[in-house]
């Protein structure tokens, strides 16, 4: 996860049933027709054990994000119960068979806010990229028609619910074209990049980085060596990965704080959350955390997800120094993206945000989507506000000088108020 700042106007360039839930069984189905004739059987879970065996065997063969694993929305979930939110929302998890085998998860929620039902991603506050978990065929057999017609019958199946709201969805899943990306969306105002490093680190970095650019680099990396012990390390031990991801965090806050920009970890489960997941034993593998260090200290540090061929950059930060001037971020960043390609991992995906450095090594840039539509009179009224909203973002985004404008008076805001 990235900050969005004041490089944000240069991706123009680049082109419940709530009410009945105590009531309910575990899991209730429903059956609605789809394109052609096709009758599909939709199971609703509010409960994420009860469905875990079948969507941790589904998700290792399906079209998906880690973002919606099972390991990493029940972790998430579990933190967000021992919140003072936790009234606010409930899973609804849909599930989405034809002819007995299941085609779709839709890890879905219902929170209530401002008097408003909102049916939303799970997670989808600290998570990236919000999409479903589909069946490889099945995908092929998705368009805009049937992906409205899927919302519409879950939508029919809540009638409590005001609006759909699924922000932070991506183009591509696994490189092809996401069926769900267009499907009453508009602009989420923030976009997301990636670099294709191919199995060469080497031969896309002097494509991507000129000789007096990399010449600097080479240079401050052995002026840092000159330092002391200068060390480039993955952490797999439960407690270093926890203290180090909660570290990232931390720096990454203290970034923000001077800038105006809007704190991405201020929900209050952050914290609980990634220390369950750094510890969660069957996350090691998926969940990579790596620091730079000199002498035994972190000078930066980062964590992120593979994702089959592919590594999504989370976050990273670093630690204001006197070897700041050094760049440990970026040699930090340069020696995860070559670890990446030696392991067959051609994709290096920075995420969403769009920090300046981004556009210095990614190679692909595309927009995140967010689907909204009502389900009521009032959810009517709540999708017009909130077009409005992406609106004025977009509007405050489209100039430079206003964009900082607005940093500079939300800046002041925070210190008169002291938040």
């Amino acid at each position: 996860m990235t900050l969005q700042d004041s490089n944000e106007w240069r991706r123009a360039d680049l082109k419940e049933q709530s009410a009945l839930a105590s009531a309910l069984p575990l899991s209730w189905p429903f059956k609605r027709r789809g394109e052609a004739g096709q009758v599909f059987h939709y199971r609703i879970y509010d409960d994420l054990n009860a469905c875990e065996a079948e969507w941790r065997a589904f998700q290792s063969t399906a079209i998906a994000q880690p973002f919606q694993s099972i390991n990493w929305l029940k972790n998430w979930w579990q933190a967000f119960q021992e919140s003072d939110q936790a009234s606010s929302l409930s899973p609804r998890i849909i599930f989405v068979d034809q002819a007995e085998d299941l085609k779709l998860i839709l890890p879905l929620a219902i929170e209530r806010r401002w008097g408003t039902s909102r049916l939303i991603w799970l997670g989808h506050h600290l998570s990236d990229y919000n999409a479903p978990l589909i069946d490889k065929e099945f995908f092929a057999t998705l368009n805009a028609r049937n992906t409205k017609q899927i919302w519409q019958n879950v939508l029919m199946e809540c009638p409590d619910v005001d609006l759909l709201y699924l922000p932070k969805q991506p183009e591509l899943l696994a490189g092809l074209k996401n069926p769900f990306y267009r499907t009453d969306a508009y602009d989420f105002g923030l976009g997301y990049h990636a670099a294709n490093i191919g199995a060469d680190w080497q031969a896309y970095y002097q494509r991507r980085r000129g000789a007096k650019s990399r010449r600097r680099l080479k240079d401050k990396a052995r002026s840092l060596a000159e330092q002391g012990t200068l060390q480039f390390r993955e952490l797999t031990m439960p407690d270093d990965r926890a203290e180090m991801i909660l570290q990232t965090i931390q720096w990454k806050r203290d970034q923000v704080r001077g800038t105006g920009a809007i704190d991405p970890f201020a929900d209050a489960e952050t914290g609980r959350f990634f220390d369950k997941l750094a510890r969660d034993a069957q996350m090691t593998e998926s969940l990579r955390v790596f620091t730079l260090d000199l002498n035994g200290e972190s000078l930066a540090s980062a964590f992120g997800l593979t994702d089959k061929s592919s590594f999504i950059l989370y976050q990273t930060a670093y630690g204001l120094s006197k070897y700041t001037r050094f760049s440990p971020g970026t040699l930090l960043l340069m020696d995860m993206m070559e670890r990446m390609a030696e392991e067959g991992r051609e994709l290096f995906d920075f995420s969403i945000g769009d920090e300046p450095y981004k556009f210095e090594w990614a190679d692909q840039h595309s927009e995140l989507m967010v689907s909204i539509r009502a389900n009521s009179l009032r959810g009517w009224f709540a999708k017009q506000a909130m077009i409005g909203k992406l609106r004025l973002k977009r509007w405050v985004k489209s100039s430079e000088s206003r964009f900082n404008r607005i940093k500079a008076m939300r800046q002041r805001l925070k210190n008169l108020t002291g938040s």
